[in-house]
């Protein structure tokens, strides 16, 4: 895993702002500085074909070129473009090791914009072959079972949420994505450091029992529609907007009361 990761990193680098002119970049040349210009709406290819949700623009501080770096949310477009962050990449490694027929699922820091992914591997971390364990991977950092990596950079963590996006279609003999949870609390995983609260873990659990039941009645009554792959698109951006809302929602809480503790 640690090698496929590796290739990984270098074959889709970490974009910074690399000017489509000259090549210029903040990452690689130094004594400049990136120059944000701001950001716009998609226009129709990379919002039908590449999913993009927002367009952002830098300005090259050597030749003054312009260059358009779309946000986004599919995997053939991220492949070809090869330009993306930890969004973009994390999204790809996601499709390749479901293409692999692994199970496995998202990792959002909520607190710092932040995405990784678990994959469920024999013998994670164990040299046990016969014990399925979530391996933590980190495609931009090409880090392979280091938990606490995000600990290390100096990152107080507190809002960790691990997504599983399970097809809404399966077969029924397949037992693939049954025993991990559509979504879970995972900031213990990623931290020795235990500053939350017992009744905010206690919300925590009961918003998560509730959106899983209720991710699960949407899984079985569009299994029976036979949905085909745009809607499943559509029926898996509300999941992720709902999510979204729960996820702000504690973030706004552990942002008030974190210090607290």
């Amino acid at each position: 895993m640690q090698d496929f990761l590796d290739w990984f990193r270098s074959t889709f680098p970490y974009y910074y702002d690399k000017c489509d002119a000259c090549g210029t970049s903040s990452s690689t040349v130094e004594g400049t500085r990136r120059t944000f210009l701001g950001v716009a709406c998609p226009n129709k290819k990379e919002l039908t074909i590449g999913r993009a949700n927002k367009v952002e623009f830098f300005v090259c501080p050597n030749c003054s070129s312009v260059t358009r770096f779309p946000r986004l949310n599919a995997a053939i477009p991220i492949c070809e473009n090869r330009r993306g962050r930890c969004g973009e990449y994390n999204l790809l490694l996601l499709r390749m090791l479901q293409a692999l027929g692994h199970t496995c699922r998202c990792v959002v820091d909520c607190g710092h914009d932040h995405v990784w992914s678990e994959v469920q591997w024999d013998g994670a971390g164990t040299g046990n072959s016969t014990d399925r364990r979530l391996l933590h991977l980190d495609p931009c950092e090409a880090a392979v079972n280091k938990n606490l990596l995000y600990q290390e950079w100096g990152r107080h963590l507190t809002s960790v949420f691990a997504i599983c996006a399970p097809p809404f279609v399966t077969d029924e003999n397949s037992s693939q994505g049954e025993a991990i949870p559509i979504i879970e609390d995972v900031t213990d995983r990623y931290t020795s450091q235990k500053v939350w609260f017992r009744w905010r873990q206690k919300i925590i659990d009961e918003a998560s029992a509730a959106l899983n039941d209720k991710i699960s009645a949407l899984k079985e009554s569009t299994a029976k529609e036979k949905v085909v792959p745009d809607s499943w698109w559509r029926h898996w951006t509300v999941i992720s907007g709902v999510c979204g809302g729960v996820f702000t929602l504690i973030w706004g809480v552990d942002s008030k009361w974190t210090n607290l503790a």
